[in-house]
């Protein structure tokens, strides 16, 4: 997801307050939009409402300032995934071409770095890249410096946060649940009341993938299965 500087200096000083008031009415310190979806943890007492509000509030933030998102997705028996490793070595930087999720990673920073490229971002307004930390990958704090990145990202560096203090992050996590869960959604043959109201709101983020090919579809698509393309 790309922000611009302005964008950054507006999330910085208004997802904190929002983020006080999740925390006022549900007790929760993050959007984990998971738990929000499933009613679990600090979100399992919030009435179904409540929790499309909630997701009807992230949608408006990004169908108003219109985040561009790039998406990358992999599959490890895919060829081009085969061909992206044998184009680099074993093991560049922290990054290991035999682990799926980090030649994704690369993969998707490499895409980034081409639609910033494409935006006429040179190093004198280069960009900073943050990436959401990880178990098995890298800390709060630290960072990764590749070069070759450096004509649009900062210095040519990957930094490694912890949401709870970018909370640009979370922005990135609702996109990445918008998708998951549109697409895991279209693939039932019946919707619930709530997964219905839930594809209405997130159905207008869709304009925000930069990368991903557009199919518009009827509203009453699942009420009438010959309308449905094939899986």
């Amino acid at each position: 997801m790309v922000l611009t500087p302005e964008q950054s200096a507006e999330v910085s000083q208004q997802l904190p307050q929002a983020l006080e008031g999740l925390r006022t009415y549900t007790g929760a310190s993050e959007f984990h939009f998971t738990d929000i979806y499933s009613g679990k943890r600090a979100f399992a007492n919030v009435p179904e409402e409540t929790r499309l509000n909630l997701f009807a509030f992230m949608a408006f933030i990004f169908t108003t300032y219109r985040f561009p998102i790039i998406v990358q997705t992999l599959d490890p028996d895919n060829a081009s995934y085969k061909s992206f490793r044998e184009a680099f070595p074993e093991k560049l930087a922290n990054f290991k071409m035999s682990r799926p999720g980090d030649a994704a990673l690369l993969m998707l920073l490499c895409r980034t770095k081409w639609f910033l490229r494409e935006q006429g971002i040179t190093t004198d307004t280069a960009a900073r890249v943050f990436v959401d930390e990880g178990e098995r990958f890298m800390k709060h704090g630290n960072a990764i410096n590749l070069q070759t990145f450096a004509e649009v990202f900062e210095g040519g560096l990957i930094c490694f946060s912890d949401s709870r203090r970018v909370p640009h992050i979370q922005l990135a996590d609702f996109a990445a649940f918008s998708l998951n869960r549109t697409q895991w959604l279209l693939g039932k043959p019946t919707l619930s009341p709530f997964d219905a109201a839930l594809v209405q709101i997130l159905s207008p983020v869709s304009w925000n993938y930069v990368n991903l090919k557009q199919i518009i579809l009827p509203a009453d698509w699942w009420s009438s299965s010959p309308n449905r393309p094939p899986n």
